[in-house]
């Protein structure tokens, strides 16, 4: 309907606006006020066909990413309160005990954003979106905000312990196992690269790990590897919907 199209089209721009946002936030708070924002946008675009499907999806989203979010907001007072500066650099003030911790909650908060293990289960279900709401939030921009978080991090961040660097390659490891487990049981394609996305932000993740513990290659392999998965995933999913159509 039209009224539908109004809603989708001015969700699809805020959502856009606030991922642009968190892409060029100069520091941690603006970065936490538009990851917000895209939470908040991506409950309206999953809950669009307002049938109960999508209504119970959107919410799942909701309550499993903004729950993520309270981990970031707890990482930002600890900044704030210790250095007196929300810099992506201030981390680097931290005691190396205060500095692991706030990162772990940077991680907690990126693994429930990107839909990482134990916090994948709200991607799958979230495909009760239109197709073109799966291929912008779920491949190329929303599930990206964890990664890139962690991203932005471990390049802003040179006293990062090597423990930090193999808990973050570890899970994601973890989480490429349960994803491709996942595969053998999808008869929605949606659902199939919805799975697949799940796998390759953790291999992104793998790479920034790995860029943690000392490895140049790694951390610049993941990052390209965001681009990367951006351009390939998003024209799957076009490719999926024209299918399902």
């Amino acid at each position: 309907t039209f009224e539908g199209k109004q809603r989708h089209n001015f969700w699809m721009m805020l959502f856009i606006a606030s991922m642009l946002g968190v892409a060029i936030s100069p520091n941690f708070l603006q970065l936490y006020i538009f990851w917000e924002l895209t939470t908040i946008c991506s409950w309206a675009l999953i809950s669009h066909y307002r049938n109960e499907e999508s209504l119970r999806a959107g919410f799942k989203a909701l309550l499993m990413t903004f729950g993520g979010g309270i981990f970031f907001a707890i990482s930002l007072v600890i900044i704030f309160v210790k250095t007196g500066s929300f810099e992506f650099s201030a981390l680097n003030s931290l005691s190396p005990g205060l500095r692991t911790l706030t990162y772990i909650f940077f991680l907690f908060s990126a693994w429930a954003k990107s839909a990482q293990v134990p916090f994948y289960t709200w991607l799958p279900d979230a495909m009760e979106a239109p197709t073109t709401v799966s291929m912008y939030l779920h491949a190329a921009a929303m599930v990206k905000a964890g990664v890139f978080l962690i991203a932005r991090i471990a390049i802003s961040s040179y006293s990062l312990s090597f423990g930090v660097g193999l808990t973050t390659a570890i899970m994601a490891i973890v989480t490429m196992l349960i994803g491709v487990y996942f595969f053998f049981f999808q008869d929605d394609l949606k659902r199939l690269l919805a799975y697949s996305t799940i796998t390759h932000l953790a291999y992104i993740l793998m790479g920034v790990g790995m860029g943690i513990m000392g490895s140049m290659t790694g951390l610049v392999g993941g990052l390209l590897h965001i681009i990367n998965h951006a351009a390939a995933k998003g024209l799957l999913f076009l490719c999926v919907g024209a299918i399902s159509y």
